[in-house]
């Protein structure tokens, strides 16, 4: 009996000292727990410092060359319609601004862009055509003042330039650009010279020259009149006459379609 009751008093000491470490060890995991869900959920920390910058990585690959076409830029410099010994000429000029050398291969010439057709130039083409230059092309081409004429020059580059352009209408024009007075004691030993150029689209033929709308005989001028003044050339004429030193005159120069060109100027003072 007294047996009996030591083993009921040691059963319940191991039972309140197993309930006591069941509760401790509750204790325990509710501890972790809550350190756990803090870590989890706390405030969020400052920003770190910035890092260092990473090493250059690798050079990508290399771009393609560029084509030889990027460095051809053609542009229209001038367009002249003109006569010359009574055939109709045009002179084209085109440059080439880019930094590579080309060209010019095909010419066309219509009077639409969808009618060009392919011309005999001068110089012959193919033509060099360098960067940072121009290049004249001449054709014989019977054009007529008033019409729009269109244009295509193509470079060994594969670059084509494409423009229209109206021809003038055909005039006659002459400029005296300059005067110099002989002066001599016998009056009829002065003369005039002067420079006459043809600034029109046609050939024309001087007729007379007139001081004060009086002419003077021809025969007498040298070179003789009448005279062959083509498109873009020009001439000089020595003319007798008795002058006055600072007398002004009224010189014309007249052609054979009755027109006539007329400048004042002072005797015995040269002009240009």
């Amino acid at each position: 009996m007294e047996m009996s009751e030591g083993k009921m008093g040691i059963s319940k000491t191991m039972f309140i000292i197993g309930l006591i470490v069941a509760i401790l060890a509750s204790s325990l995991i509710s501890v972790m727990t809550s350190m756990q869900w803090a870590l989890i959920k706390g405030p969020k920390g400052d920003k770190g410092d910035k890092g260092d910058t990473g090493a250059t990585g690798p050079a990508g690959p290399q771009g393609e060359q560029g084509s030889a076409q990027a460095g051809v830029r053609l542009f229209k410099l001038n367009v002249n319609f003109y006569t010359q010994n009574s055939t109709k000429k045009i002179d084209i000029d085109v440059g080439n601004s880019g930094t590579s050398d080309t060209q010019i291969i095909i010419l066309y010439t219509g009077t639409s862009s969808t009618t060009l057709q392919n011309q005999t130039t001068t110089p012959t083409l193919p033509a060099a055509l360098r960067a940072g230059s121009t290049q004249r092309i001449t054709i014989n081409y019977d054009w007529t003042g008033g019409v729009t004429y269109y244009f295509k020059v193509v470079s060994s580059a594969g670059q084509a330039l494409e423009w229209p352009e109206q021809a003038p209408m055909e005039t006659e024009q002459l400029t005296i650009s300059r005067i110099t007075w002989t002066w001599s004691d016998t009056a009829t030993a002065r003369t005039f010279t002067i420079n006459v150029n043809n600034t029109g689209t046609k050939d024309l033929t001087i007729s007379q020259v007139l001081v004060n709308y009086a002419g003077v005989n021809g025969t007498s001028i040298t070179p003789a009149l009448p005279l062959i003044l083509k498109a873009t050339e020009s001439t000089t004429l020595n003319v007798p006459y008795v002058y006055t030193n600072g007398t002004n005159y009224d010189i014309s120069v007249a052609t054979a379609s009755n027109y006539k060109f007329t400048n004042t100027f002072s005797g015995g003072q040269d002009t240009g």
